[in-house]
Parts: structure tokens; sequence; C-alpha cells
């Protein structure tokens, strides 16, 4: 019976974040972007958030259905941009990588962005400002920018696209700052959205008075944590998209949702259903590389998260405990299963292993000390 209830309850959960064929879903990753676009039945990621938000990461992919994308964009090479990208590769089936062939290389001279995908062992296309791609057969992405290199900062390198999705338009804008808005303004561009992706987490050095004009948003939405960045969703930049709705991903539980319903634009936070996620506990055996769950309820798609190197295990389905039974995961040592990392669980710097529920929510948490 109870087996029966977790399965009903999984099912409300999908049917509770069902979203349109034509949405966009900005993702609560904390102060890091990550943007969720669904075309005709396929999906799209625009950046991968930070290195420790892909369990929030997942939960947004998750709560839309997403079993594969078809492509994954990154607009730049700053780690809350790129740092979900190696463990979504291993657990997402990604058609192809896009990145600008304009941007911040590393010491050898390779495009930081390219090496990104090719380290998580994806194709990639390199795109130039003014190629248009086709998501489906009404919706296209056209790319902006960037034009020229700032050699300073790869926040104004930012790949800038114009999704057309279901009759809107979406400007989305990594990154950008002050002068790559200054280069669209002067290429005399038609930037007017319904909806804008806010640049640079809100920061005061993006979003000029003249850039909002041009755009002039009926929806606006800004991707951050203020607890992390205090000079995000500045009151300037507020001031400055006026009389837009403006949404900040951390007033949700999984992210933003944008989407027409009829002949309106809709925004709505999305949020956790409440549900009964169990009750779990950890022990850890750093020497064998060893974790034991030991509790009562469904793990089915819960993860497992090293906070230190950005290891991901994630529970297949039908995973469950009855009260005081445990399970076993290890790289080393039999278990109950195989943990397909090196060490996942450092030895000799502090780590903490983080039990999340596959809607993003912490179950349990435990220090390797």
């Amino acid at each position: 019976m109870k087996r029966i209830l977790t399965v009903l309850i999984l099912i409300l959960m999908a049917l509770s974040f069902a979203c349109a064929e034509d949405s966009v879903l900005f993702i609560n990753v904390g102060k890091a972007d990550a943007i969720l676009i669904t075309s005709g039945g396929r999906h799209y990621l625009v950046d991968t958030g930070s290195q420790d938000s892909f369990p929030q990461l997942w939960a947004g992919l998750k709560s839309q259905g997403v079993e594969t994308l078809s492509g994954v964009f990154l607009t730049h090479s700053h780690k809350d941009h790129v740092g979900g990208l190696e463990q979504l590769a291993k657990h997402m089936p990604i058609d192809m990588g896009y990145c600008a062939q304009i941007g911040e290389t590393n010491k050898k001279g390779a495009l930081k962005t390219q090496k990104e995908f090719s380290d998580a062992g994806l194709p990639v296309t390199l795109l130039s400002a003014g190629e248009v791609l086709k998501l489906s057969e009404n919706d296209i992405i056209t790319v902006l920018a960037p034009f020229e290199y700032f050699p300073d900062d790869d926040n104004d390198n930012s790949l800038v696209l114009l999704l057309t999705l279901g009759g809107v338009r979406y400007l989305l804008t990594g990154d950008m700052q002050y002068r790559q808005e200054a280069t669209l303004l002067a290429k005399g561009f038609d930037l007017s959205a319904q909806v804008l992706k806010v640049g640079n987490h809100g920061n005061r050095d993006a979003t000029s008075d003249v850039f909002a004009r041009a755009v002039s948003p009926d929806i606006a939405v800004i991707s951050t944590d203020r607890l992390v960045d205090f000079d995000s969703a500045h009151e300037r930049v507020l001031a400055a998209l006026q009389p837009a709705r403006v949404f900040l991903t951390e007033d949700s539980g999984i992210g933003i949702l944008v989407q027409k319903e009829g002949e309106e634009l809709t925004a709505q936070a999305l949020f956790p259903p409440k549900t009964d996620r169990g009750s779990f506990s950890m022990d850890i055996d750093i020497d064998n590389q060893l974790v034991t769950i030991t509790g009562q309820g469904d793990l089915s798609g819960c993860i497992l998260f090293s906070i230190r190197g950005g290891e991901a295990f994630i529970f297949p389905e039908g995973v469950s405990l009855k009260n005081g039974e445990s399970i076993t995961l290890s790289s080393k040592v039999d278990a109950t299963f195989h943990w397909d990392e090196k060490n996942p669980i450092h030895k000799t710097k502090d780590d903490l292993l983080m039990l999340y529920h596959q809607d993003g929510t912490a179950l349990t948490t435990q220090y390797n000390r």
C-alpha cells in the first residue's frame, strides 16, 4: 500500500510540474545561471549553474520531465555558469554543446568554454553574432553577441541570445555588463523583448538605463541569491527595469516558469510539492570510500552529493528503505551500489556529503570528520 501511495505521489508531482510545450524555466541555482528552454517537445539549457548547485539544477530539469537535452549553451567561462556541466553530462544525454567563438582562453590558448565541453566528452558548435538556430518549426535563437573580445572580464564576452518562442521574445544576456550593452546599442539592433534575463545577476555594473529602455520588458528575471551576492538585484537596476514585473529566482523553490497561457504571458514561482520525503541518516567510512544510508522512505531519484568535489550519485527508480533498513555506496569496496568516481569523499580536506530529494530538498548531511 505504501508503495502504491509513493507511486501516486510521484505521478502527482510530475503533473503539478507539467510545463507547456513552449516555456522557459529560470532555475533557482542560487547565485548562478541555468535556464531551461522547452520548444516543441525538445529541451535546451542555457548555462549549467555552479558545481555545488548541481542538485538544484537536476531538480529543475526533472520538474519539467527532462530526460535528454538537445543542446546546452555556455554563455561564458565563469564557474557559476559552467560548473554543473561535468556532472550533467555524466547523468543526462546531451546532443550538442554551443558557445561563442570569442571568449577567454587558457594558458595554452584554448577557448575555456569549448574546453568545458570537450572535457565533458561533448561535441561543440562555435557560434558567431548573426547566426540563427532553429529549435523547432516556429522557434529560433538568434545570436546577438559577442562582437569583440574584452580581455579583462569574460562577463563582457557573454553569448547573448534572442530567443523567439511561441511568438514571445526573450533576451538572454549571460553576465553582459555596460561595455557589451553599449556595443549592442551602437549596432542599432532591435533589442525589445517581452522577457529579459537580467545581466550579471542584477548587479549595478550592468543593465544601464539606456539598455533597459531599449528592451522595455514586461517581465524581468534576476538569477541570484542575495545572501551570497549582496550587490545583486541592486536597487538602481530594479529602478531601471520599471514598470516591468521583476522576479528573483531566490524567491522560488524550483525556479521561475514563464509561458503563454492562451494569449496571456505568465510568470510563476515553482515550489516542490508538499510530500513525505522520509527520514534518513548517513555514516561515512573514508578509507573505504563507503557511505551507509539508514532510514525509511523512497530514494528513487535522490541525489547523494559531495560538496568538496561536486560528485553526484543519483539513485535509480525503485530504491526505498523500510524503517531501520540500510544501503551502502562505495567507489572502492563491495556495496549495494557502486559510486563511479575515484574518491568522491575527500580524504584530507573537509568534505560534506548531502542527500537531496529529487525535488532539490536536503534530506540529511554528514561531514567526513
